[in-house]
């Protein structure tokens, strides 16, 4: 219970330097994503049950702060955790091979589900183009 007091603050804290520190640090037009790796680790340390909370606020926290449909961000966290750790399952701390695979897999399916579920609430955008200049970088 104690990893909640900490841990949703924390969550806050790198969707608020997500959006406004690391939205600076642009390489290949690709943007790193504290949130993303804290919500990836605490899923691959640990089990489903612990992990879909950070994910769920994590995802609420990343709505609030960008122009997204409320509700985006969770579901594509969920979404993507759920996968990712039905993937690998739970790894060991000393493990360095998966979890640089498991951010890769997690940024392409985040931004998949991300532009299925905006094109599913009626945004436009070139699904081509938002692919080259959003999700491959």
């Amino acid at each position: 219970m104690v990893v909640y007091y900490v841990g949703f603050p924390l969550l806050l804290l790198a969707a608020v330097i997500d959006a406004s520190v690391l939205s600076q640090f642009r390489y290949l037009n690709a943007q790193p994503s504290l949130l993303l790796m804290l919500i990836v680790s605490w899923g691959l340390l640990n089990d489903l049950g612990e992990a879909l909370p950070w994910a769920l606020v994590g995802g609420i926290f990343a709505d609030l702060m960008s122009i997204a449909p409320t509700g985006t961000s969770s579901l594509a966290y969920t979404i993507s955790l759920f996968v990712l750790i039905n993937m690998f399952g739970i790894i060991g701390r000393r493990n360095i091979i998966i979890p640089p695979i498991a951010a890769v897999i997690a940024t392409g399916l985040l931004h998949g589900i991300t532009l299925v579920i905006l094109a599913l609430v009626g945004f436009q955008a070139p699904l081509g183009q938002a692919v080259v200049s959003w999700t491959l970088p």
